[in-house]
Parts: structure tokens; C-alpha cells; sequence
């Protein structure tokens, strides 16, 4: 069952369109891809979702109900999730302050879903009274994607969540989302531009200038040499 169902989209900013005829979907339980190269459009893609541009043309489907036009806010209760590529935690705040800002449309006890995020990020709990500023850089992805978690989403987007790491962190940030997609209950959408982070889903779909050229499955995206040459150089770039 289709849990998100984007139709031949085009969106933009202003006049300047961005995405063109762009469509895809993403089943429940399903761990999705978009690749692409910088400027292909993948960014506006997941805020054209969750409702920070309209759409000029298409439709935007989640839960079988469209949500073009709706709030952000709205959207975001309905179980959509994102984790964006630009910091997006409160340094001056503590760990466990963050969390409870990313649980903010919730009422009633929390402790069941702080214990949920601290069995999955141990160190969060290590920390949890530290500054988030005071996190090496892993640690601040791993409490940017709690945040994201807290709320239990059907459906989490990640924009590019290793971006920026050093290299001896993509590793452990890749083992951690693992973790994440590895919940049969929880769909995912991983915008990425490494091979580790592709293995990791189900399908994929590369978007270039706009358009989605390919979707296929992950072992034939990994196996074909015209994708491979189009957005990898001809080589398996890592």
C-alpha cells in the first residue's frame, strides 16, 4: 500500500521552476532513495512534501489524503517526519530540552517515547543534560534524527544525513540509520550522494536537472553503468 504518492509534480520558487513532472512513491514499512547530483532538485523535493512550496502542478498523496495546500504543521500530525540537511538543533539547549522541543504537539507523559530514543542513541542519554552545542558532530545528526523520531512518524524523510561528517563518523551515523530503517513499522525517504547510504534502501530514484530519470530497485540502480556514469562517473564512488 502506497502510504506517500507524489503525481507529476512540477514545483519551484516563484516563477523558477525546480522539479518538472516529477513523480514517485513509497510504500508503508519501505526504505526509498533519492541520488542525484548537487542542484538536482532533491532538497525541494522533500519540502515540496511537507508543504514549504506548493506545488505548481501534480499532487502530493499521503495516507491516501492530498496534502497540497496544508500547513507544515498540519502535515507534520498527520506522521510525516524530516530530519533536513542544515543544522537543525538548539545548541544553547540541553539534549533532552532539544527532544522535548521536537516533541512539542504532544501531550501527556513522554517517558516511554525518550526511552524509545535513548535505547536507540545510548550516548544521547550519556549527554542528555549537556549543552547540544557541546556534541561532537555525529552526536548532534544523532540528536537532529531523535528529533525527528520522537514524534514517531510513519513516515521519516532524511535529507542527506551524513553530509559534513568526517569520515570516520559516516560509518557510525550509517549504522545508526540502519537501526532506524531496520523498524518494519517505519517508511523512510533517504536523500543521499554515497553508495553506503543507497545499500541501505529498497528502491531508489535518480533525480537530475529536475526530473527523475531512473527507479528501479537498489541492486539494479547499483548495477547499471549508465547510471553509474551519470551520477557516479563511470566508477563506484564511495
Amino acid at each position: 500500500m502506497s502510504l506517500l504518492s507524489i503525481q507529476h509534480i512540477t514545483a519551484g520558487y516563484g516563477i523558477q521552476s525546480v522539479l518538472f513532472d516529477v513523480s514517485l512513491d513509497v510504500a508503508e514499512g519501505e526504505v526509498v532513495a533519492i541520488i542525484g547530483p548537487n542542484g538536482a532538485g532533491k532538497t525541494t523535493l522533500l519540502r515540496a512534501i511537507l508543504g514549504f512550496i506548493r506545488p505548481n502542478n501534480g499532487n502530493i498523496s499521503f495516507k491516501d489524503q492530498s496534502i497540497v495546500g496544508m500547513e507544515p504543521e498540519h502535515i507534520i500530525r498527520m506522521g510525516l517526519g524530516w530530519v533536513p540537511q542544515e543544522e537543525s538543533i538548539f545548541p544553547s539547549m540541553t539534549v533532552a530540552e532539544n527532544l522535548e522541543m521536537g516533541a512539542y504537539i504532544l501531550r501527556g507523559n513522554l517517558n516511554n517515547r525518550f526511552n524509545e530514543i535513548y535505547n536507540l542513541f545510548p550516548i544521547l542519554k550519556e549527554r542528555m543534560r549537556q549543552p547540544a552545542g557541546s556534541l561532537s558532530g555525529g552526536q548532534r545528526q544523532m540528536l537532529a534524527i531523535a528529533r525527528g523520531l520522537i514524534l514517531q512518524p510513519d513516515l521519516l524523510l532524511l535529507d542527506e544525513p551524513t553530509a559534513g561528517l568526517a569520515p570516520n563518523l559516516v560509518q557510525m551515523m550509517l549504522s545508526k540509520i540502519k537501526e532506524v530503517t531496520d523498524q518494519p513499522q517505519r517508511a523512510v525517504l533517504l536523500v543521499t550522494q554515497t553508495l553506503d547510504a543507497l545499500r541501505l534502501c529498497q528502491r531508489g530514484y535518480l533525480l537530475s536537472s529536475g526530473k527523475i530519470l531512473y527507479a528501479d530497485t537498489t541492486d539494479q540502480l547499483l548495477s547499471s553503468q549508465e547510471v553509474r556514469e551519470l551520477y557516479f562517473g563511470g566508477v563506484a564512488r564511495e
